[in-house]
């Protein structure tokens, strides 16, 4: 039995050894990106590595109110 699912939009942390060629290594926090319902039935998730980094820019917006919340996340988490 799974105690935690997780839900779109959460900052988890992961392992994510083994990675091919530049990809992120190691111990990290991600943001998930897969919806709960996907997340509960194949007991899986999609993730994505948070870095400081900016290699790839990509299009797209962020609403004001979720970046403030997940940057809100980070600075509680880095600051504990």
């Amino acid at each position: 039995m799974v105690d935690y699912i997780p839900e779109k939009g959460d900052i988890i942390y992961l392992n994510f050894d083994p990675s091919l060629r530049h990809e992120q290594k190691g111990n990290r926090y991600a943001i998930v990106v897969s919806h709960y319902v996907f997340n509960k039935n194949t007991g899986m998730c999609y993730a994505v590595p948070i870095t400081s980094k900016c290699q790839v820019v990509f299009k797209g917006k962020l609403p004001k109110n979720q970046l403030e919340k997940i940057l809100d996340i980070i600075e509680t988490i880095i600051f504990s």
